[in-house]
């Protein structure tokens, strides 16, 4: 019998900020990695460009082994069967028929699918195909993403855009979201929403009390610091009062998010990752006590909660391993 031969994958990871392009193996392990600013790369035309010519790098260094293809992870509406990112709100993409045109130009096979999809793929496939058949991925960074596995397998609905629950209402008529809806999960718990979030407690504790006038965020705002997730974090590292109560709000809000899908789905476990949930211990109390109080006790009590221990690169090597997928 011939030796079995490794496979590899380039895996493609647009957010709102930053578009990664690796090269992994079928272990999620990284060969090589480039960063792109999505600022600079706003230009659909630009953006092809420049992934393109990554990808002949990669070709060029790794020039003897099986490069599988090429998988995408994107943020926004994306329609898996037609390889369309039909809408990044976040980005600004309309109708970009990504999959055709990087196909024309690398020669390889190339698959789409949204970014939190396929940050939920690489996720269970490396680490929980073998013990959950049902769970949730949740991405909380930027915007708040989802990717559902039923049955043990990705699920997209008809067109590929099931798995949206930042984009699920959580307040009828509150925040305008990019997305053209109002009161969006992700306008509350992204990273945004959470700015917004410290700007509503900063001006109403200013009025109630005097938690404003001690709390390290107002020395940040006075100082026209954006505090991001980050900052907030490292406020209630310190035992910033206001810090902690807002982190608890934000475990309230996501926990109401979490036990109206959990009574929907009854899941096996929930998966949470990206950057604001390294301020887990901030947030899982109020999380936990909120699913208790408004899910149903059976899938309140079965549901795993599983926070990511540490950051990987799981949106860029779920999207290369979305060809083991298929």
């Amino acid at each position: 019998m011939g030796q079995k031969i490794q496979k590899y994958y380039i895996g493609v990871d647009i957010g709102g900020t930053k578009i990664v392009i690796a090269l992994i193996d079928i272990n999620g392990n990284v060969l090589f990695k480039k960063i792109l600013s999505t600022e600079l790369n706003l230009n659909k035309n630009v953006v092809i460009r420049n992934i393109s010519e990554i990808i002949d790098e990669i070709k060029i260094i790794y020039k003897d082994i099986n490069i599988i293809g090429i998988g995408i992870g994107s943020a926004g509406i994306v329609l898996y069967n037609k390889g369309i990112i039909k809408f990044s709100p976040n980005i600004g993409w309309r109708d970009f028929y990504i999959v055709s045109q990087l196909q024309k130009i690398s020669k390889m096979r190339v698959v789409l699918d949204n970014d939190a999809n396929a940050a939920a793929w690489g996720i269970f496939y490396l680490k929980y195909k073998s013990k959950y058949n049902n769970m949730l991925c949740v991405t909380l960074g930027t915007g708040v993403g989802g990717g559902f596995i039923l049955n043990g397998k990705m699920f997209r609905g008809i067109d590929g855009t099931a798995g949206e629950i930042g984009h699920m209402t959580y307040i009828p008529d509150g925040l305008e979201c990019p997305c053209g809806n109002k009161g969006c999960l992700e306008r509350y718990v992204g990273k945004y929403g959470l700015n917004m979030l410290i700007d509503r407690h900063l001006k109403e504790e200013a009025q109630k009390s005097n938690l404003a006038k001690k709390s390290l965020l107002l020395d940040y705002k006075k100082e026209n610091v954006i505090v991001d997730p980050k900052l907030l974090e490292a406020a209630a590292e310190k035992g910033d009062e206001l810090a902690l109560k807002i982190w608890i709000e934000f475990g309230e809000i996501l926990g109401t998010a979490f036990a109206t899908i959990l009574n929907l789905l009854n899941l096996e476990a929930i998966h949470i990752t990206g950057g604001i949930a390294h301020a887990q211990k901030f947030f899982e109390k109020a999380l936990v006590d909120t699913i208790k109080r408004r899910a149903f006790s059976v899938p309140a009590e079965t549901v795993k909660l599983i926070f990511e221990e540490k950051k990987q690169d799981m949106g860029v090597i779920g999207a290369g391993l979305l060809l083991e997928e298929l």
